[in-house]
C-alpha cells in the first residue's frame, strides 16, 4: 500500500511540474480581427433589409397581382412506398413529366407519397389521372385533399 501512494505522489508532483512548464511558453495573441482585409459586404451600400430579402425596391410595387389560396380540391396520388430514394428519385421524374409546381412529395409515416395536380373539380382530376397511366403510373388514383390555387387580386 506504501508503495502505492508513493507511485501515486511521484506521478502527480511530475504531471503539475509540466502542466507549469507548458503553460510558462504561452500563447500566440498577436491576432487582431480588426486587421483583416475582408471584402466590403453589399448589405452596407445603402441597400435596405427589405430590399434584400424580398428583391424590391423601396418605391416599386409587385406586378403579381394574384395570391395562392388552400382549398378543397383533387389531386393524382402517382405512388406511394417505405423507401425514401425510391420515392425521391420517382419524384425528380415526374417533375421532369408533370412540371415543377403540380408534383408534390408527402411524407405521412411511414409511407413516401408522390402526388400530381391541384384540381378544383372530379373532372379535372380524371383527365390528369388518364394522363398519369399514360405516363405509365397505372395503379395511380384520385384523392380528395388540400390543393393551392391562384386567386387573382383585383386593385382598384
Amino acid at each position: 500500500m506504501r508503495g502505492f501512494w508513493l507511485i501515486f505522489s511521484v506521478l502527480f508532483l511530475l504531471s503539475s511540474l509540466v502542466a507549469q512548464v507548458d503553460s510558462l511558453g504561452g500563447q500566440d495573441e498577436s491576432f487582431d480581427p480588426l486587421e483583416l482585409n475582408e471584402p466590403p459586404m453589399s448589405i452596407y451600400n445603402g441597400a435596405l433589409i427589405y430590399e434584400v430579402f424580398t428583391g424590391l425596391g423601396e418605391g416599386t410595387k409587385s406586378l403579381d397581382t394574384s395570391k395562392v389560396i388552400v382549398v378543397d380540391g383533387y389531386k393524382v396520388q402517382l405512388f406511394s412506398t417505405e423507401d425514401f430514394y425510391l420515392a425521391d428519385s420517382l419524384y425528380k421524374m415526374c417533375m421532369e413529366i408533370f412540371g415543377k409546381g403540380d408534383v408534390e412529395r408527402v411524407f405521412n409515416s411511414p409511407y413516401y407519397k408522390i402526388r400530381v395536380g391541384n384540381c378544383l373539380t372530379r373532372e379535372e382530376a380524371e383527365k390528369l389521372l388518364q394522363t398519369a397511366v399514360k405516363a405509365g403510373f397505372k395503379d395511380s388514383w384520385i384523392i380528395r385533399t388540400k390543393v393551392r390555387v391562384k386567386e387573382r387580386v383585383r386593385t382598384y
